[in-house]
């Protein structure tokens, strides 16, 4: 009798455990992260936010011992010229009270892959929508569309709390209007008028 119970512990002990699914993996996921805590990045800047490196500086570590890998795998532009030729990037010139400045738009659906590490062959992919403007550069807007289409994406995706509420939804309605943009609606040009018809080779999400 005594030979039979060992003989069944030492088969439990041997059975290795079943791998999770990758839906089952999203919930280990979503339970690592359950908030972000706002800071105050820049003294330029009155209100506390969540970057995307606060997102992946906990999001990774989960990621990493559940076995869950996440790449960009495409970048599709929305609008073509009348050739047919992608536009990724388009300008508008802003009037401000310290000049004119030229501001860059990137626009494009992204797709991204979830691989189970444990089981390669299951994945997901999702297509979102970034677009992104500044007046840095083609480069900087790209930039910025990936990075904010990214963080909100993955806020939705795991249920992050960010506590306080999002700068990006507060009422700036007793700011004072900007001033009229050239291209705008009032003109009859299109703002969005292509500029660069194909993006950089080679770039990828800061």
């Amino acid at each position: 009798m005594a030979t039979t119970k060992d003989t069944t512990a030492a088969k439990t002990a041997t059975t290795p455990p079943v791998p999770l699914t990758l839906q089952q993996k999203f919930i280990k996921l979503r339970e690592a992260v359950p908030s972000i805590t706002q800071k105050a990045h820049s003294d330029g800047v009155k209100y506390k936010f969540a970057k995307i490196f606060d997102v992946y500086q906990l999001l990774t570590p989960a990621m990493n011992e559940f076995g869950v890998n996440f790449d960009i795998v495409g970048e599709q532009a929305t609008r073509h010229s009348e050739n047919g030729d992608p536009i990724y990037y388009s300008n508008f010139t802003q009037h401000t009270r310290n000049g004119d400045r030229i501001v860059w738009v990137y626009e494009a659906d992204l797709t991204i892959r979830w691989t189970n590490a444990d089981n390669p062959d299951e994945t997901l992919e999702v297509t979102l929508h970034a677009i992104g403007t500044n007046d840095g550069g083609p480069d900087k807007a790209k930039g910025s569309a990936w990075t904010y289409c990214l963080k909100y994406y993955l806020f939705e995706k795991f249920g992050i709390d960010q506590g306080d509420d999002d700068p990006d939804m507060s009422d700036h309605s007793s700011e004072p209007p900007q001033q009229s943009q050239k291209g705008g609606a009032d003109s009859g040009m299109d703002p969005n008028s292509p500029t660069t018809e194909r993006p950089p080779q080679g770039t990828g999400c800061c």
